[in-house]
């Protein structure tokens, strides 16, 4: 009697039927151009948020593996072969796709380029098996930036994951900051989108295409104010503690 099939085994049938059915369903399905991140069948989504504040920028970055593609991934991230991803595992993998996108990626604020680190990540792996189970991957970092009163920030998202279906990047508004113009080129934005978020589909098609989006907003007089004032204090800190340190340092050598 000849054994019954495992979900590991899905994937090395691809090529036969079952790999035309979901090749027909995927060119037949509808474009997803949704307002929030999908799971795909057969590819992997990213999706970057950057959302700007009165004195910072959060820069938010999430990859969510399709069904099938997520079978390739867990394989590669299952290092000592066992068929399961240990949170170790889970977490190294979280690690190379972080450090990837942050290396490959470009951020520009006011004309300067901002290098990325993203040290805040987590890996969502509730499922340990390897199999065509989909998961995420998301990283976060903020930035700290000079109060201004207005901001142009540029970037280009890089790190591009294997088997790569739809990169959406958005701005978002918080609290003290107000986008006042957006496009899908370098700053300034001569033009207005619809809407401050930007989607393609696959990867570039060479490593001359361009997909830098921009933005620009303006915080608000109140949001300067606490701005400087948080920036006055955060400096009258600093020089209290270093007085403080000083006359420790005379008191130890008196004594």
């Amino acid at each position: 009697m000849p054994p019954r099939p495992t979900a590991a085994r899905v994937p090395d049938a691809l090529p036969g039927a079952l790999g035309t059915v979901l090749a027909v369903a995927a060119l037949l399905a509808p474009a997803t151009g949704g307002a929030h991140p999908v799971t795909s069948r057969t590819e992997n989504n990213r999706y970057v948020k950057l959302t700007p504040t009165d004195r910072s920028l959060r820069v938010a970055y999430s990859v969510l593996y399709g069904e099938l593609p997520s079978f390739y991934a867990r394989r590669s991230m299952d290092r000592d072969g066992d068929g399961r991803v240990s949170p170790d595992e889970a977490r190294a993998h979280a690690d190379e796709v972080a450090a990837r996108f942050a290396a490959q990626s470009v951020l520009a604020v006011d004309g300067t380029r901002v290098p990325l680190r993203l040290p805040d990540r987590a890996a969502t792996v509730t499922d340990p098996r390897v199999g065509p189970i989909p998961f995420s991957i998301d990283m976060w970092e903020v930035v700290p930036l000079r109060p201004r009163h207005r901001h142009e920030i540029a970037f280009e998202a890089g790190g591009e994951v294997p088997r790569l279906g739809e990169t959406e990047v958005k701005f978002e508004e918080a609290p003290g900051a107000k986008l006042v113009a957006w496009c899908r080129s370098r700053p300034p934005c001569t033009t207005r989108a619809e809407e401050p978020r930007f989607v393609w589909l696959g990867p570039r098609a060479s490593s001359m295409e361009d997909r830098t989006v921009s933005a620009a907003y303006e915080v608000p007089t109140a949001g300067r104010r606490r701005a400087v004032v948080m920036a006055l204090v955060g400096g009258g800190i600093l020089l209290v503690a270093v007085a403080a340190a000083l006359v420790l340092r005379r008191r130890r050598r008196r004594d």
